[in-house]
């Protein structure tokens, strides 16, 4: 596809070479079954780790472990069989490998798909680069799968990618920030190499990490790129994760799929999801959410430059008069609702510091968190009478008018839309960036909306919500915040992940509570008649560790520990 009308292979003034950059996307491999891998039953998937198996013959100092072994039947038997399973395995035992073979094996010889999601991004580092190529090097030296034939793929949210046409268009700009010039100087000798558009590949803190959102795919808003055929870092990343046997993700993005119907990660029926000890405050996160007073600029941040664009775009032509008329009714509905918008949010945080501050006085000064508690009325602040029931009418009254307002900029907004999708412009550089900014602001105002309308729109029996006040660097200073989070994320996973997947394998060294499994039953929804095992680390702790508790330095709780520490620590070395 060919980007600013222009030549295919130069993307604007930057110099990028996209059919050198289409080159090193390449086109993805289909991934394919192996029909001579139907003979693996469960019972020789299981024997893949015994003292005569196909590991302890090709792998470099082997060591047979029989926890490892318990743990690889019970991954294959649920995986296999389409069933629920949850596995504790102590330090040593092997799980990622124990669970690798079976979720490789069922991929490869049913030609599916095993999703595996991760906590840490050092777990996904080690899957990738070292526990799955050795998994593969030792199944093709014992010549059961051919090489080459295993694909694996990471698979990150949207807002992890770089997009071409957003860094394009914001490179094209004549008066970039000195935030804007930075990322697009880092950026730029990046994109000469990377075969990703991963963020994660290049250092990006502070601004930067800000600055990064104005060139991301982002969570949401309409992508051309994403059909158009030209390269594009975000469709390569899921035709790879499409055609993946493993697809490697985080908690984060495994739970954002659920939640926004499973657009996001290809469709799976069997799941293994490591560091389960912390999937329910995964899923609290990203089920929940924060608003803070920034988020509206945050929403409108692109808004100012696309307004000059579109005037300079529409100036420059002599589009027939109902068109003209029609491009510049939108623009300008949109235009006049921003100052209206920021005025109404204004007052809408002024009523809410109120309301926090009346709360805070009657209660102590140390209070930064305010309970939001819900009646048939909607969020009552924990109030039933006196003045500070009339400060949270006003934060209800606020809101309402505020809402009003965002409706109808969204109307507007979606006026532009279809005015930009169905009018040429000649006078635009890049019309197609203009749709996608138009498209971005309008999802992150409609976010918002829906967001904060949960909070104080009503009655809400499945959430918590609350007022906090927190430390905020940047600005500096303290900073109010509404916040949400689902009651009980067991029973949104219990409908959305159990009951909807085949197979759900939850793994990790700490997931029983006094040897049972029944604390992260409730806490994650994961039904009753699943399977269950808890296998012991294989390292012999009484014979290989020494506990010491030294007598002549502070308590933990005390002045000069840390320091204290540091130097018992450099003395043992």
């Amino acid at each position: 596809g060919q980007l600013n009308g222009g030549s295919p292979s130069v993307f604007g003034l930057s110099g990028l070479d996209l059919e050198g950059l289409s080159a090193r996307l390449g086109k993805v491999e289909q991934r394919r079954a192996d029909p001579s891998l139907k003979y693996l039953d469960e019972e020789k998937v299981g024997q893949l780790l015994s003292l005569s198996g196909p590991f302890a013959k090709v792998f470099p100092g082997f060591e047979h472990r029989p926890e490892q072994e318990e743990m690889l039947a019970a991954v294959t038997q649920a995986i296999f069989q389409g069933e629920h399973l949850v596995v504790e395995g102590g330090t040593g035992v092997g799980k990622s490998m124990a669970y690798l073979l079976p979720a490789a094996l069922f991929a490869l010889s049913q030609g599916q798909r095993v999703v595996i999601s991760t906590n840490t991004i050092n777990l996904q580092e080690q899957l990738l680069r070292k526990d799955i190529p050795a998994m593969v090097d030792v199944l093709e030296q014992a010549g059961m799968v051919q090489p080459g034939q295993l694909k694996a793929a990471l698979l990150k949210g949207r807002s992890n990618y770089l997009c071409l046409r957003r860094w394009n268009y914001l490179n094209s700009y004549d008066g970039p920030s000195v935030d804007d010039a930075r990322l697009l100087g880092k950026t730029s000798v990046w994109l000469q190499e990377t075969t990703t558009g991963d963020r994660g590949e290049i250092n990006l803190s502070g601004r930067d990490a800000f600055t990064w959102s104005k060139t991301s795919a982002g969570e949401g808003g309409w992508c051309p790129g994403l059909k158009d055929g030209g390269p594009c870092f975000l469709r390569t990343a899921r035709e790879r994760a499409e055609q993946a046997h493993i697809v490697v993700v985080n908690h984060a993005l495994l739970l954002s799929d659920l939640a926004r119907g499973g657009n996001l990660i290809p469709e799976y029926q069997h799941l293994i999801i490591d560091e389960a000890h912390n999937l329910e405050d995964a899923a609290t996160r990203q089920l929940g959410f924060q608003i803070g007073p920034d988020a509206l600029d945050t929403a409108l941040d692109s808004h100012g430059r696309l307004n000059t664009e579109l005037h300079l775009a529409m100036a420059t032509q002599d589009l027939a008069s109902p068109m003209r008329q029609e491009g510049d009714r939108a623009i300008g509905d949109v235009e006049g609702s921003v100052p209206r918008l920021k005025e109404l949010w204004t007052t809408l945080w002024a009523a809410g510091e109120q309301f926090f501050t009346s709360h805070r006085g009657r209660d102590g000064e140390n209070q930064n968190q305010l309970l939001l508690n819900q009646s048939p009325e909607g969020a009552s602040g924990g109030v039933t009478g006196g003045p500070n029931s009339r400060l949270w009418e006003e934060v209800t009254l606020a809101w309402e008018n505020l809402e009003v307002v965002i409706q109808q900029a969204n109307q507007g907004l979606n006026r532009l839309l279809r005015f930009l999708q169905t009018t040429e412009i000649p006078g635009a550089s890049d019309q197609q960036a203009l749709l996608m900014e138009t498209g971005g602001i309008q999802d992150s105002l409609e976010q918002l909306r829906g967001r904060l309308g949960a909070i104080l729109g009503g009655a809400d029996s499945q959430s918590i919500n609350w007022l906090a006040n927190t430390q905020s660097r940047n600005p500096p200073g303290d900073q109010l915040s509404f916040n949400s989070a689902p009651l009980d994320v067991g029973a949104t996973l219990a409908e959305q992940l159990f009951d909807r997947k085949e197979s759900v394998v939850l793994t990790s060294a700490t997931v029983s509570t006094e040897a049972t499994f029944e604390y992260i039953r409730q806490r994650t929804g994961l039904p009753q008649e699943s399977n269950e095992l808890l296998v012991g680390s294989p390292f012999d702790y009484q014979k290989a560790a020494l506990l010491l508790i030294p007598e002549d330095m502070p308590a933990p709780n005390q002045d000069g520990y840390l320091e204290a520490l540091a130097r018992v620590l450099a003395d043992l070395g």
